[in-house]
C-alpha cells in the first residue's frame, strides 16, 4: 500500500546502482532491485568492486527468475542442439556467437566448455542488436534473453533450440532444457531480487521479505511476470543468499577458464 519511487542509476554493468544502495541509510526506505548481473556476474569478472553482494546488504528475497534461450536464425540448417554443435565443428570459420553483456558471454563459454565447441565471441551493444545479428546472418547463434526475443520466436524468425533453466520455460513449453538434450552443467537462471543496505533493522527486513514473497505469488502479479518471459519466484532472503553464493562460484570458474576479465 506504499508508493515507491523508481530511481534508475544505470552504468558500469549495474555497479553504480549497487554501490549507491550499499552506502544508503539502512532505514528500509532505499532498496536495491538486485539483478544477477550485479550480484553474481560482476564479482566473477571484476577483481575489485565497491560493494560485496553477500556483505554489503541484508538480502530480502528473489522476485523472479529468467532463462536464456539458445537460438539460431530460421535460415540456418540447424534444428537441434546436437545439430548446432556438429555444424559448428564442421564450419569453424562461421562458428560464432553474439553477446551483449557478461552473462551472455559466460553462458556461451560454458556451452563451449561442456560441448567441446569453439564458437567465437562477437560483441554487440544491446539485446536488440544481438538477435538482429543472428537473424541477418552476422552471427550464427546466441543465448537470447527470453522476454525480448519472444515475439521473434512466435513469428518464426528466431528458432529456439534449448533453454538454460533447471526446468522448461513456461512461455516455451515445447523447447527442451540443455540438460534434457544431454548437456549437463549449463544451468543458467538469472534473477531479479531485492536487497537493503547492511544494518537495516531485522524487523524491517523481515517485513519486506514476507510481503515480497506473498506479492510474487499473487495471481495478477505472477501472470504479469510470466507475460514478460520471466518465472515468478518469491523466495526467502536465505534462499536468495544461497543462490548468489552458488552462482558467484560457478561464474568465477567459467570466467577464469575463458580468461574473461573486465578490469
Amino acid at each position: 500500500g506504499q508508493a515507491f519511487i523508481v530511481e534508475n542509476k544505470p552504468g558500469a554493468g549495474g555497479t553504480i546502482a549497487a554501490e549507491y544502495v550499499a552506502h544508503a541509510a539502512p532505514d528500509g526506505l532505499t532498496l536495491l532491485v538486485a539483478p544477477s548481473g550485479s550480484m553474481t556476474v560482476n564479482p566473477a569478472t571484476y577483481s575489485h568492486l565497491p560493494y560485496d553482494p553477500l556483505k554489503s546488504y541484508d538480502l530480502i528475497g528473489n522476485m523472479a527468475l529468467y532463462q536464456l534461450v539458445l537460438s539460431v536464425s530460421e535460415s540456418l540448417p540447424v534444428k537441434s542442439v546436437k545439430e548446432l554443435v556438429a555444424w559448428g565443428k564442421a564450419n569453424p570459420d562461421k562458428a560464432n556467437y553474439a553477446s551483449t553483456s557478461a552473462v551472455f558471454q559466460l553462458t556461451s563459454e560454458l556451452f563451449n566448455e561442456k560441448t567441446g565447441s569453439k564458437f567465437q565471441y562477437i560483441p554487440f551493444k544491446s539485446g536488440a542488436e544481438l538477435v538482429t545479428a543472428v537473424i541477418s546472418g552476422q552471427a550464427a547463434t546466441t543465448f537470447a534473453d527470453a522476454g525480448p526475443a519472444m515475439p521473434l520466436f512466435k513469428a518464426g524468425k528466431l528458432r529456439p533450440l534449448a533453454t538454460t533453466g533447471a526446468t522448461r520455460l513456461p512461455a516455451l513449453p515445447d523447447v527442451p532444457t540443455l540438460a534434457e538434450v544431454g548437456i549437463d552443467g549449463v544451468v543458467v537462471e538469472g534473477f531479479i531480487g531485492l536487497a537493503a543496505p547492511k544494518g537495516t533493522p531485522e524487523p524491517c527486513v523481515k517485513k519486506r521479505e514476507t510481503e515480497s514473497m506473498a506479492i510474487a505469488k499473487l495471481p495478477d502479479v505472477a501472470a504479469r511476470i510470466t507475460q514478460l518471459g520471466l518465472i515468478p519466484d518469491g523466495s526467502s532472503g536465505a534462499s536468495f543468499r544461497d543462490r548468489i553464493a552458488r552462482d558467484i562460484a560457478k561464474y568465477t570458474a567459467v570466467a577464469k577458464a575463458a580468461h574473461i576479465h573486465f578490469d
